[in-house]
Formats: structure tokens, C-alpha cells, sequence
């Protein structure tokens, strides 16, 4: 099976300085029978107060992430290993 690499990033840019609400990501596939996600790295700026990994009810993986200071930009970097 080949090694395939990610790398995806999102940045969204304000004209001024906005607060955050809870954000949820949805940027890690799904294992399966001829898939298998061997690593993950997830950065966020600015840094989230909390963090957190949940299942949803069709088996995706979503990061809940909770900020507590004001920016006007917010970018999402990750970066994922793989077998295909």
C-alpha cells in the first residue's frame, strides 16, 4: 500500500477583530477497509482554550475547539499520513 501525505490549510481573514464561538472541524477521514489514517497533526492559531476529539453519530471524527481571546484571523494546518 502507498504512503500518501496531506497537508491542508484554511485561513479565514476579518477586517477587524472579531470573538470566536465554539468552531467545529471536520478535517480527519474516516478509516476503512483500504484506508487506514496513520497520524494526524492538527495546529490552530490562534490557540483554542479547549480542544477536544469526538465520534460523531456516522462515525467521523470532529474537533470541538473553544477560543477565549479576539483575532482577526483564524488558520487550521493539518497535516495527515496515510495508507492507500
Amino acid at each position: 500500500m502507498p504512503l500518501l501525505t496531506i497537508h491542508h490549510k484554511t485561513e479565514y481573514r476579518y477586517n477587524r477583530l472579531v470573538a470566536f464561538g465554539e468552531h467545529r472541524f471536520m478535517l480527519r477521514p474516516s478509516d476503512g477497509h483500504d484506508l487506514r489514517v496513520l497520524d494526524s497533526k492538527l495546529k490552530i492559531s490562534p490557540e483554542p482554550m479547549s480542544l477536544r476529539w469526538i465520534h460523531d453519530v456516522f462515525g467521523n471524527s470532529v474537533a470541538i475547539a473553544d477560543f477565549d481571546e479576539r483575532a482577526d484571523r483564524l488558520n487550521l494546518r493539518l497535516a495527515r499520513h496515510r495508507r492507500a
